[in-house]
């Protein structure tokens, strides 16, 4: 989260606009929890929960309301990254707005826990988003080792050539 922040920093020095990026936080392990209290299962979030607006029109066509807020105390991994890391990322990124999503559906079946997705907001006003990432446990079924883990970021580096390049030198 760091380097792409600090990379958004050093672009917009250099004839780009990564504006008031957005950072947000999910739990798909919590994510999972919640709608399977509300009888919905991982698969149908799988098949339905792919395309732009896609999670949003499943939850309210099924009556769901997840939360975007801060987690409560004692409410796992996110909990510890509001009070341990938020803090001093806030301090040090006052430009960036850091949240929550616990509605996110995008990559439920992929990642396996805690995952992040950077939205700056464009020249053109849109807020994309290019960066993503999170902990898989791919590594761990294709060696059949529980012990191994793996966090996979991504940028869209020509999406985001094409979307934030302000200044044609």
């Amino acid at each position: 989260m760091r380097f792409y922040l600090n990379l958004f920093r050093t672009l917009n020095a250099r004839g780009f606009a990564f504006e008031c990026p957005v950072v947000e936080f999910s739990d798909t392990r919590l994510i999972r929890n919640l709608l399977e209290a509300k009888g919905i299962s991982g698969e149908e979030v799988r098949r339905h929960a792919h395309q732009p607006g896609a999670a949003e029109r499943f939850l309210a066509e099924r009556g769901v309301e997840l939360s975007t807020t801060t987690p409560n105390p004692g409410s796992g991994d996110l909990a510890l990254i509001e009070t341990r890391l938020l803090p001093e990322l806030r301090r040090e990124y006052p430009e960036a707005e850091f949240r929550f999503n616990l509605s996110r559906l995008e990559g439920a079946g992929y990642y396996s826990g805690i995952c992040l997705r950077i939205s700056p907001q464009a020249p053109d006003g849109n807020r994309y988003p290019i960066v993503d990432g999170g902990m898989t446990d791919w590594t761990a079924r294709l060696l059949q080792n529980k012990k191994e883990r793996i966090l996979g970021t991504g940028i869209g580096s020509q999406f985001a050539c094409l979307r934030y390049w302000i200044n044609s030198r």
